[in-house]
């Protein structure tokens, strides 16, 4: 049975891949806030912010690897105090491009 997939994008819903538009601007605030327990029930080290889609997401150890070598930054580099920030992600691109770590304690004004 086939069904238009006009109707089943109106009876099942659908996924649109976000617009990577470029120049959203990180929260700094939001993105340097403690993790909270949640966060840590999912075992979330790190956030990253796309500069391409405005995402934020929290990441695992194995993002943070990822992103770590996008980075050209060592593997052990420890992640408290930082976050990641990418030209695009996963939720925009499929992948991470153009990735930064940024170190908290280096910021000395909090850019809106």
């Amino acid at each position: 049975m086939n069904i238009c997939p006009d109707i089943a994008a109106n009876v099942l819903g659908s996924v649109v891949k976000a617009r990577a538009d470029g120049g959203h601007r990180v929260d700094y605030v939001r993105i340097i806030a403690p993790l909270d327990h949640e966060e840590h029930e999912l075992k979330i080290i790190s956030r990253l912010f796309c500069e391409g889609c405005g995402s934020y997401s929290g990441l695992t150890r194995p993002g943070v690897d990822r992103l770590l070598l996008l980075a050209n930054r060592p593997a052990d580099e420890p992640c408290q105090g930082t976050f990641f920030l990418v030209g695009r992600c996963l939720v925009c691109d499929g992948d991470y491009q153009a990735a930064r770590l940024v170190d908290v304690s280096k910021l000395t004004t909090l850019p809106s």
